[in-house]
């Protein structure tokens, strides 16, 4: 074979001769109609799919019955597609009717599937979900991507110390921390990833990394979009998320994503500079053609004509350039420099309603859209919150993206716990936000919700009664 889809569609055309065709079902159907006096029976050795894994072996098992006898030069033809529909082979299967009119065969479909290719291993993340995800080669495969953001002042772990006298355990949770300047809201954290026990040896930072590569990429997730803060990346943590990503999974990358509020605010001409130096290495994310993708937060800042004049620096040091800049609202003047657009999006579901139809919008002006999608945003240090509803406004922003055609999806964020917007596994949201992402990354990858397969209970909650009566607040 020529192409390598992820799955395998069989459907039964028809019964065929010279002089008649009798339509045919799906080969997933339990029992064709009654048509011209014969019934038509197609089966599957899985009876409740009609589309299988490439490299999965299929039996499938045709009846016939009530057809008169002998009809010569009767065939059933098979039509093999790919996930897109797209016929990949046609097949006949002879049909030799008996004297009472009937007729049953089988046909293996297995030699559809690349013979030298495996089929793909279980998602690891099944077992411990409600539903069955795709395998992660299946999901990989897809056109859709998704990339959450990273944010490094909140590593799993800041000292490696242990869980109860670490550093988010002595400041940053607690009301007296960091010598009292965060007394005035009540401690500068109310959730922090969920701890874990001290790492022997010098490389913990590493290991934590690592081990956050797969959490994200056993979630189906193609990699992080990661803040870059610093004009220097004088602690590392761009280049440390390079590494992670690069020894856990070649494949899991990270988008370039200088921050444009923050130290590139104060020293714009730093960051070309920077980012040649990242650029080599194997991890940071790229088209297929080889561009380099530079996805700015708060692109705005600067105008079209100073990015203009950074992109023509970066390519004149060898360094093509796929433009995405995110902005606090699009700004439609920059699409002739862009090949996407992004925005950092709502927080409630009032403010998100425009997503329904931003992809569109977004494609009249520049092929790709990454749409964000964001789980809560609560912020103690602004006095700032926002109405997420429980999870409604999540599943309203992610299929948002799905129904509205999205090509890419943004998480804000993975671990941003001053914001409270993490997805990662947390003291405040424990793996609830982080499942759901693997189940919407899931369905925006393939087009079809996994499916449930276990009870299961996700909390969305609040300390408050029901019937807590809402009041203006004021930051103290």
């Amino acid at each position: 074979m020529k192409t390598h889809p992820t799955t395998l569609t069989i459907i039964a055309l028809a019964l065929a001769m010279a002089s008649a065709a009798f339509p045919g079902e799906d080969a997933a159907a339990v029992a064709a109609p009654e048509k011209e006096g014969f019934v038509f029976t197609a089966e599957s050795s899985h009876p409740s799919l009609s589309t299988f894994i490439l490299g999965e072996k299929v039996m499938l098992t045709f009846t016939v019955r009530g057809l008169p006898a002998p009809i010569p030069g009767l065939n059933l033809l098979l039509d093999f597609q790919d996930e897109q529909g797209r016929s990949l082979e046609k097949k006949e299967v002879p049909v030799r009717v008996d004297a009472a009119g009937g007729w049953t065969g089988s046909v293996a479909a297995e030699k559809n599937a690349p013979e030298a290719q495996p089929a793909p291993a279980a998602n690891p993340l099944s077992a411990q979900t409600p539903w069955d995800l795709p395998p992660l080669e299946v999901l990989r495969a897809s056109r859709h991507k998704v990339f959450a953001h990273y944010f490094s002042p909140f590593p799993v772990s800041i000292d490696n110390r242990p869980a109860d006298q670490d550093y988010y355990a002595k400041q940053f949770m607690t009301v007296d921390g960091e010598n009292g300047k965060h007394a005035a809201y009540g401690g500068y954290l109310r959730q922090r990833p969920l701890p874990r026990p001290r790492r022997e040896g010098t490389d913990w930072r590493q290991q934590d990394l690592q081990q956050e590569v797969r959490l994200a990429r056993d979630a189906g997730l193609d990699g992080f979009t990661i803040n870059i803060l610093t004009t220097d990346d004088k602690n590392g943590w761009v280049r440390d998320l390079l590494d992670a990503a690069q020894a856990v999974d070649p494949a899991f990358k990270v988008m370039l994503m200088p921050d444009m509020m923050a130290g590139f605010k104060r020293r714009p001409e730093a960051m070309v500079p920077l980012l040649l130096a990242l650029a080599s290495h194997p991890a940071v994310l790229r088209l297929p053609d080889g561009r380099l993708v530079v996805a700015p937060y708060c692109a705005q800042v600067q105008p079209v004509a100073w990015w203009t004049a950074r992109l023509a620096e970066l390519k004149a040091a060898g360094q093509e350039v796929a433009f995405v800049p995110l902005f606090h609202s699009v700004n439609p003047a920059y699409a002739p420099i862009s090949y996407g657009f992004s925005d950092w999006g709502g927080r409630c579901l009032i403010d998100s309603q425009g997503q329904a139809t931003a992809a569109a919008r977004m494609h009249a002006l520049v092929p790709v859209w990454m749409q964000p999608v964001a789980p809560q945003d609560m912020r103690p240090k602004s006095g700032s919150f926002y109405e997420s509803s429980g999870s409604a406004t999540f599943r309203f922003q992610w299929e948002s993206a799905i129904w509205g055609g999205a090509d890419w999806v943004h998480l804000i964020t993975w671990n941003d716990y001053s914001e409270a917007t993490e997805i990662a596994p947390s003291t405040g949201t424990g793996h609830a936000f982080y499942d759901l992402s693997a189940y919407y990354t899931a369905w925006f990858k393939t087009g079809t919700p996994p499916p449930i397969r276990r009870d299961a209970l996700l909390a969305f909650h609040r300390s408050q009664r029901t019937d807590t009566v809402l009041r203006v607040q004021t930051k103290p």
